[in-house]
């Protein structure tokens, strides 16, 4: 409602994804790496690009299934949160 209010883009890029979603390696391996995080806490530079170029709209420089993050508004938020709860809870499950 706030963003409508002030008319401004509120984007997450928590949602379950293939970015976030990887498998971590086993504890003590230490020459596994994962795909699109350096740790827990920083991507890796080419999810940060993703991320830019879908905040700036510049889609046209990866593929479809590049997509990353949804645009959030008054519309959208509790079928947004809905869909990741099921996400959740089926990626829990498998």
């Amino acid at each position: 409602e706030i963003t409508d209010l002030h008319q401004i883009e509120l984007w997450d890029f928590s949602g379950l994804s293939d970015y976030n979603t990887e498998i971590t390696p086993k504890r003590g391996d230490k020459s596994t790496t994962l795909k699109w995080f350096w740790e827990p806490a920083h991507y890796k530079k080419e999810i940060g690009d993703k991320m830019l170029n879908t905040l700036l709209g510049q889609w046209c420089q990866y593929e479809p299934s590049s997509e990353i993050g949804t645009k959030l508004s008054s519309g959208n938020i509790q079928r947004y949160l809905e869909n990741e709860r099921r996400k959740i809870q089926h990626w829990l499950n498998n």
